[in-house]
């Protein structure tokens, strides 16, 4: 089937390096600083009209700040610096926020529908992939983030009417970004801080019938985000660690939410899901997968709200209904493999309150229903398999929010199963380090 895509996109600034497989497998050295700077507003918007088109739609509304991206081989020195809302003076400026708007109206589609409506205020991605040096090579990253007072706006806006196939929707809105893919010993730093006032803001509305796809939808706000990948086993005879420390600040009364808006009637799902949504907001979020011994070091603390909020109204659905709400303020995860030793020290504040609700009205459903609602304050989990030799794990958690979930559901005429989990926790750990 044709394809037809739509594409907006507004940037600021922007750095890009990539160095492919002869540097890669060279004695090259790299030293790279990146210095950007963004106080003005960036805005990208993306309205469609589709009548009766009958090819495969993709349409994105992108705007980023800040965007740097590099891909590398050989050993390897990096400084990033990132601003958001800040003039070199000093002068800050509120609400020049980075904003991303997808308005579309569809009716008698026959192909699929993608849309996308991302902004991001701070973006970093940086890969180094040298597989002769292996473990022998040193990667050395320093990522600083910085978001003043200005803050991320995603928002779609959809009416889709008479459709023939799958709908896709992804409204995102992150304020810093960072993503980093190692081989070789790492040592890793980063730090990322919302000062003020620097709210991330996702939405969406979907107004959907006589669809005969699957609709799926997801709306995430990020305060801060980091996703760190290593491999340092790939040489066996180096028995040295990767390092890696996170240090992710939101304050200021900053509001992290999501808010998804459904209505929908008469829909149906050919494969027996009808439609799947979520509604995440996290403010500091930290993740590590890697192979070979660490020694890391997390510090997170978050002074705002995070407020995952849907209403759901349907009515005439064939298939199953599903829909989760999430709401979390501190967030680390670690998966390790083939490690020698790993140490964690992680330290988790949060003042103010995670909070995630689902508001769902349904008439007649013909399937399952399923509907969830997660607010956690501060959650740490360790997985370290096969089973790591030696595991040293110091953790400490501190709530002093209001941590609330709320599931209000009315639903009429189901002839499925219907599973409603409403979860609330302030604190919790999950460490599993066990034999094959």
């Amino acid at each position: 089937m044709k394809k037809a895509t739509l594409t907006s996109i507004a940037l600021i600034s922007a750095s890009c390096l990539s160095m492919g497989t002869a540097l890669a497998s060279s004695d090259s050295i790299n030293d790279l600083d990146n210095d950007q700077n963004n106080w003005a507003k960036v805005r990208a918007t993306l309205n469609a009209n589709l009548d009766a088109v009958t090819e495969e739609v993709e349409l994105t509304s992108a705007a980023i700040g800040n965007s740097f991206a590099a891909e590398l081989g050989g050993r390897t020195n990096i400084v990033n610096d990132q601003a958001l809302g800040l003039r070199p003076n000093g002068q800050q400026f509120f609400n020049n926020n980075v904003t991303a708007n997808v308005n579309l109206h569809a009716t008698d589609t026959v192909g699929s529908i993608s849309a996308t409506a991302a902004a991001i205020g701070n973006s970093a991605s940086i890969t180094v992939d040298d597989p002769q040096g292996g473990a022998s090579r040193l990667t050395q990253v320093t990522n600083n983030q910085v978001d003043y007072t200005a803050g991320a706006r995603a928002r779609i806006d959809a009416t889709i009417a008479g459709s023939d196939e799958t709908v896709e929707l992804t409204s995102a809105a992150i304020n810093n970004s960072f993503s980093a893919d190692v081989t070789g010993n790492a040592r890793i730093t980063n730090t990322q801080f919302g000062v003020a006032n620097n709210d991330a803001i996702a939405t969406t509305n979907l107004t959907a019938y006589d669809t005969v796809g699957a609709i799926a939808g997801t709306t995430a706000a990020i305060g801060n985000s980091a996703a760190i990948a290593f491999d340092n086993d790939l040489n066996p005879g180096t028995s040295g660690s990767s390092l890696i420390n996170n240090n992710q600040f939101v304050r200021g009364q900053s509001e992290i939410a999501a808010n998804l808006n459904v209505n929908g009637s008469n829909l149906s799902g050919p494969d027996g899901v009808a439609i799947e949504t979520t509604a995440a907001a996290i403010a500091n979020s930290f993740s590590v997968e890697g192979e070979g011994s660490l020694v890391s070091n997390n510090l997170q603390r978050f002074n705002g709200d995070a407020r995952a909020v849907a209403n759901l109204t349907l009515d005439d659905i064939t298939g199953d209904v599903t829909h989760t709400s999430a709401a979390i303020a501190n967030s680390a995860s670690y998966d390790i493999e083939n490690a020698d030793h790993v140490t964690i020290n992680n330290r988790q504040w949060a003042s103010y309150d995670p909070t995630a609700i689902t508001n769902a009205t349904f008439g007649e459903i013909d399937g399952d229903v399923s509907l969830t609602s997660a607010a956690i304050t501060n959650t740490l989990s360790v997985s370290t398999l096969p089973s790591t030799a030696v595991l040293d794990v110091n953790t400490q958690q501190y709530n002093g929010a209001l941590t609330q979930a709320v599931v209000n559901a009315d639903i009429g005429d189901v002839t499925g199963n219907v599973s409603i989990t409403a979860a609330a926790i302030g604190n919790t750990v999950n460490i599993v380090n066990l034999p094959n």
